[in-house]
């Protein structure tokens, strides 16, 4: 598998490359630069599992007509950047050939010691600036803790549901949330809140 290239991609080019490689190494697409994410541990692995099933759950509790879906689909940001997220909720229609995910309504990372930074604060920043966007959930395995960053009205909510004390960033509002330690063996109870809480008119919205 070849990554290096000296000129910058745009996300269709990056796509077009993207269909010709075997797919062992998973990549995305960050500022025109290929990525590539390191190998997964086995608990990262257990807790994507874990979220889309609990999401699954909600979208079936909910009864709403969204998709649920786990890692894999490509959710393009802007003209020069795309990431993969490790779950994800959409009303949009799918294609059953396409590898992009458009208009997501909830996005979430599992994080790793490799990704944190761009987990924590660039791919907060890159989801936020699509309007279909409304809550982005984090799940720390180290830290053990979800964190969830939700936009209310012209503003994102940030609760974070771990034993971590929850850090101001200038611009966001904050405000805490019931507090959540993940367990392997836990349900992911706090994931299930933001199918419930989206606005009536998406509700019931079809795809």
């Amino acid at each position: 598998m070849n990554i290096a290239f000296r000129n910058t991609l745009t996300v269709p080019e990056y796509l077009a490359w993207a269909a010709t490689q075997d797919g062992k190494v998973r990549t995305e697409l960050i500022d025109g630069q290929i990525i590539p994410m390191s190998p997964e541990r086995v608990l990262h692995v257990h807790l994507k599992g874990l979220l889309y099933l609990a999401l699954v759950d909600a979208r079936n509790r909910a009864d709403i007509a969204c998709h649920v879906l786990t890692d894999g689909a490509t959710v393009p940001i802007d003209a020069l950047t795309a990431f993969v997220p490790d779950a994800l909720v959409t009303l949009a229609p799918l294609s059953d050939t396409g590898t992009t995910v458009e208009r997501p309504l909830i996005v979430a990372e599992v994080v790793s010691p490799s990704s944190l930074q761009i987990d924590s604060n660039l791919k907060l920043a890159g989801y936020f600036k699509l309007a279909s966007v409304m809550h982005y959930l984090l799940i720390d395995p180290d830290a053990m803790s979800l964190t969830q960053h939700r936009r209310q009205r012209s503003r994102r909510r940030h609760s974070n549901a771990g034993p971590a004390r929850p850090r101001a960033r200038p611009g966001h509002a904050l405000s805490q949330a019931a507090r959540y330690l993940i367990s392997p063996m836990g349900g992911l109870e706090l994931i299930k809140s933001p199918i419930s809480e989206l606005p009536q008119g998406v509700l019931t919205s079809r795809p």
